[in-house]
C-alpha cells in the first residue's frame, strides 16, 4: 500500500486544530458581555453636577477644589466579580481566544475596583494600570504642540465659540442625525440614539448612542470633523461589532481605546477640521494627565493650563475636570497617544481601509 503525502506546510500547528468554536467559548462570551453591559464605566466616573461645580469654582476665583458628585452604583460589585471569575477558560483550546477573554476579564475587574474606589487615592493607581503612565516622548510632543501652535484658536467644542457663530447642542444633534440617515442608505439597521443629556461633559458615545451636553457650543468649521469622530468612528465601530458573532467585540477588546481615539482624531483630520485649537486641546489633556500623576492639585493643574498656556477659564476647567474626575483618570492621554502611534504606523507603510461599517486595518498589530 502506498501512502499519500502532501506538500502543504502549515505555518504552525494551531492551524490543524478545530475549525469551529467550542460551546464553552460561546458561554464565556455571553457571560463576559453580560457583565460588561451591566455597568457603564465612563458614565460611572463622570460627575453628575458639572454645571454646579463650574459655577462654584468660578465664584471662588478659581481657588477652591470642586466637590464632584457621582451616580450611585446600582449593581453588586462583588457579585459581578464573582461572575467573572466563575468563567472557566481552561477548556478553551484556542489560546488566542482564551487570551482575549482573560484580558477583558482583567480589564472589567479593574474597572469595577476603580468604581468602588472613586474619590480615593487608589483610583489613580487603577487608572494607570488601565491606561498606562504618561511616557516622556508623548509629553514632549504635547509640550511641542502647546509651545509651537498659536493659542488664538481656543477649543470651540469645550464651550468657547469666540466670535464665530456656533452650533448649540440641538443644532449639532440635527447634524449627527442627518449623518446617521446618510449611512442608513448602506446600513438600514443603523439606529443609534442621539440625545442631549444633562450629565455628560461634552460629547460621549455610550454603547453606540451619542450623548451631547446641553452646554455644547461648536463652531461650524469643527462640526463636520466632530461628526466623523463621534458618528463616523465610534458609533459605526459599535454597530459593526453588533454584526459579529462574538459579543465581546461590542464591549471592546481590552486596551482598544488608544487605537479607537487615534482613528477618531485621524477622521477629524481627513474631514479637514483638525485645527490649531483641537491640537492644543489634545496636547493639554496629556499635560493635565501628567500633572495629575505627578501629584499636582486640581487648582494647580488649572493654573498651568489657564495661566501657563492661555486656555480660557472654562476650557481649562473642563480639561482639568476630565482628568481629575473619580480621583485621577488618565484616559485623555490616549487621543494624542493613539494619533501619534497611528501616524508612525502609516509612515512605516501601514494601510487603513474605510467602509460604511467603520475603519479596518490590514495589519494585525493594530487590532486593538
Amino acid at each position: 500500500m502506498r501512502l499519500e503525502t502532501t506538500q502543504e506546510r502549515p505555518p504552525q500547528y494551531h492551524v490543524l486544530g478545530r475549525r469551529a468554536v467550542l460551546q464553552v467559548a460561546w458561554e464565556a462570551d455571553r457571560t463576559v458581555a453580560d457583565v460588561a453591559q451591566t455597568f457603564d464605566f465612563l458614565m460611572g466616573v463622570t460627575p453628575s453636577n458639572l454645571r454646579e461645580t463650574w459655577e462654584g469654582f468660578r465664584a471662588s476665583g478659581f481657588e477652591q477644589m470642586p466637590k464632584f458628585r457621582y451616580r450611585p452604583l446600582t449593581f453588586d460589585l462583588a457579585l459581578l466579580k464573582r461572575t467573572l471569575y466563575d468563567i472557566d477558560l481552561d477548556p478553551l483550546e484556542d489560546p488566542a481566544l482564551a487570551d482575549l477573554f482573560r484580558d477583558k476579564r482583567n480589564e472589567l475587574d479593574l474597572q469595577l475596583t476603580m468604581l468602588e474606589s472613586r474619590e480615593s487615592s487608589r483610583f489613580l493607581y487603577g487608572s494607570l494600570q488601565l491606561y498606562g503612565g504618561i511616557e516622556q516622548p508623548l509629553r514632549r510632543i504635547a509640550e511641542g504642540l502647546l509651545d509651537g501652535v498659536s493659542p488664538d484658536e481656543d477649543s470651540p467644542e469645550a464651550g468657547e465659540g469666540g466670535d464665530e457663530a456656533v452650533l448649540d447642542a440641538e443644532g449639532f444633534a440635527r447634524l449627527a442625525r442627518a449623518e446617521v440617515e446618510a449611512y442608513r442608505a448602506s446600513v438600514p439597521d443603523l439606529a443609534p440614539t442621539i440625545e442631549v443629556c444633562d450629565d455628560v461633559t461634552s460629547l460621549m458615545v455610550s454603547r453606540g448612542n451619542l450623548l451631547i451636553s446641553p452646554e455644547t457650543r461648536i463652531s461650524p468649521s469643527r462640526a463636520s470633523a466632530l461628526i466623523q469622530h463621534e458618528v463616523g468612528t465610534h458609533v459605526l465601530t459599535y454597530f459593526n461589532a453588533t454584526r459579529q458573532p462574538l459579543r465581546l467585540l461590542q464591549c471592546g477588546l481590552s486596551g482598544y481605546e488608544e487605537l479607537q481615539e487615534g482613528l477618531a482624531v485621524m477622521a477629524e483630520f481627513l474631514a479637514g477640521g483638525l485645527n490649531h485649537g483641537r491640537l492644543r486641546l489634545l496636547a493639554a489633556r496629556v499635560l493635565a494627565c501628567d500633572c495629575c500623576v505627578q501629584g499636582a492639585s486640581f487648582v494647580e493643574t488649572f493654573r498651568v493650563l489657564h495661566h501657563g498656556h492661555a486656555f480660557s477659564p472654562r476650557t481649562a476647567f473642563q480639561i482639568t475636570m476630565r482628568v481629575y474626575r473619580g480621583g485621577g483618570l488618565v484616559k485623555d492621554q490616549l487621543y494624542l497617544k493613539g494619533l501619534s502611534r497611528l501616524l508612525r504606523y502609516l509612515a512605516s507603510g501601514g494601510v487603513l481601509h474605510y467602509s460604511p461599517c467603520g475603519w479596518e486595518s490590514s495589519a494585525s498589530n493594530t487590532s486593538r
